[in-house]
């Protein structure tokens, strides 16, 4: 699915620029490492990930997405944690099964209500930037 490789990027991307940030070398070691992401962008890994910048990254990612879940329960029935991962799964068994288990309007929708967790850790990172 398109859209997961598009959020695959913006992981990727989101890495490399926090660490290029810091220092040159750091931010290609960072590209290397993180070159072939392979959709390893779930949840906990989104949280690993966090970790590798400091506590206070992830500290912060957990406050987004606490604030966020919280408001998107209340104000549309959502939960984006779950949509998030449910594009996952939608990937995970088109790439491996060829198995097509929804439509293009459902993923536009999901991808909607999940988006928020990738701004919640792209906001992480911005924030502890140098």
């Amino acid at each position: 699915m398109l859209i997961a490789s598009c959020y695959e990027n913006i992981v990727k991307q989101t890495l490399i620029d926090y660490s290029t940030r810091h220092h040159l070398e750091f931010g290609r070691f960072t590209e290397g490492a993180f070159s072939k992401l392979n959709s390893r962008i779930q949840l906990r890994d989104l949280r690993q990930y966090c970790s590798y910048g400091s506590p206070s990254i992830l500290s912060h990612f957990k406050d987004k997405m606490a604030r966020r879940k919280a408001f998107y329960r209340r104000i549309a029935r959502v939960e984006i944690d779950k949509a998030y991962e449910q594009l996952l799964l939608w990937r995970h068994d088109y790439a491996h099964a060829g198995k097509k288990n929804t439509t293009i309007e459902e993923a536009v929708r999901t991808h909607k209500e999940g988006f928020p967790v990738l701004l919640s850790f792209t906001e992480a990172f911005e924030k502890f930037s140098p």
